[in-house]
């Protein structure tokens, strides 16, 4: 608990000190536009309402898949431990470095499908199914592979829990 409270103390500190420090930085176009304004006449950014984005299906996509890749994450978290232990008979010492793994899964598929699928973007291929196909693709197979867990044993079901909740993590580079 001191942990969830220190950190929360530290988030409200940023936030102030942002108020006060935080600035435009060096790669907007206002920031562009104040040092060459005669080359940007009329090139302000257009207004686009919230609603508006809130109801575009790229952020609906990204928000669905948002929401996939963080039930995975909590999921592995909270659930693949207790799983390991009590279902399937694995050791404590055993059960730590198995939840490893997924995070270890997770780190390799946030640089290398969206770098593979920027490869492919500039070989000529669509960035609609390469952002949106692919990686929201990736959540919704993970899912899928969640309802297979149950069904296998041994293995093959630990190896499927690890990617359950490591590779929905891919979409998290998509939503920044």
């Amino acid at each position: 608990r001191v942990t969830f409270g220190l950190l929360a103390i530290v988030a409200v500190l940023w936030a102030i000190m942002w108020f006060f420090v935080g600035q435009e930085g060096p790669y907007t176009t206002y920031a562009s536009m104040e040092e060459k304004p005669s080359e940007w006449q009329g090139a302000l950014d257009p207004h686009v309402s919230y609603w508006l984005l809130f109801i575009s299906r790229t952020w609906l996509g990204i928000f669905i898949a948002g929401i996939g890749a963080y039930w995975a994450l909590v999921a592995g978290i909270v659930w693949m431990p207790r799983v390991l232990e009590q279902a399937l008979g694995y050791s404590h010492g055993t059960v730590g470095l198995l939840v490893a793994v997924p995070p270890a899964i997770s780190v390799i598929a946030m640089m290398l499908v969206p770098w593979l699928s920027s490869r492919a973007i500039q070989a000529g291929a669509s960035r609609r199914i390469m952002r949106g196909v692919v990686l929201g693709g990736g959540v919704v197979v993970c899912g899928i592979l969640a309802f297979i867990v149950p069904r296998v044993q041994g293995t093959a079901s630990v190896a499927l829990m690890c990617i359950v909740f490591g590779a929905p993590s891919l979409v998290y580079p998509l939503m920044g």
